[in-house]
């Protein structure tokens, strides 16, 4: 029932948020401000297009279950009994602290998080740890293979 509440909480917080007349308010020349201009500039661009936002929202959306499902398959590989809800949460665990970056690229922030929140509901902080390993070397192997094969169709084109 507190997760509902909480739910809620934030939800009535973004909406409320969405329709405050910022444009109208003096901010200052802060970088606080600046990124407040900024939010409001990209809200602006976007309110008037319902499918953009739409996109946008599912997209939001989707990435912790997609996450999930990642880690779930990784910790199938391992022959680790993790299910699928436990991976969706360990996932979304470890979206929220992609901000908290103390290290270059993120590096050991996402797996000492999703280990921490794996031991806290019962799974082992190790076997959590070794199957967000495995997403990381898999997500960079993708990353690399695409971004490479991007910057090379792209200079070829001469746009990059």
């Amino acid at each position: 029932q507190a997760t509902g509440i909480g739910f809620g909480i934030v939800i009535g917080s973004v909406i409320v948020f969405l329709f405050l007349p910022f444009e109208r308010m003096p901010l200052g020349d802060g970088r606080l401000a600046r990124r407040v201009r900024e939010l409001v500039a990209g809200w602006q661009a976007i309110k008037g297009h319902p499918r953009v936002l739409l996109t946008i929202c599912l997209t939001t959306a989707a990435t912790p279950l997609l996450l999930g499902l990642r880690l779930w398959i990784c910790f199938g590989a391992l022959d680790l009994p993790v299910g699928l809800a436990e991976a969706v949460l360990l996932g979304a665990a470890i979206l929220v602290s992609v901000p908290f970056n103390v290290t270059p690229g993120g590096l050991g922030v996402r797996e000492l998080v999703g280990s921490a929140v794996g031991a806290a509901v019962g799974l082992g902080f190790a076997q959590v740890l070794a199957g967000i390993t495995i997403d990381r070397v898999i997500s960079l192997v993708f990353s690399t293979t695409v971004g490479g094969g991007s910057l090379a169709w792209l200079r070829r084109r001469g746009l990059a």
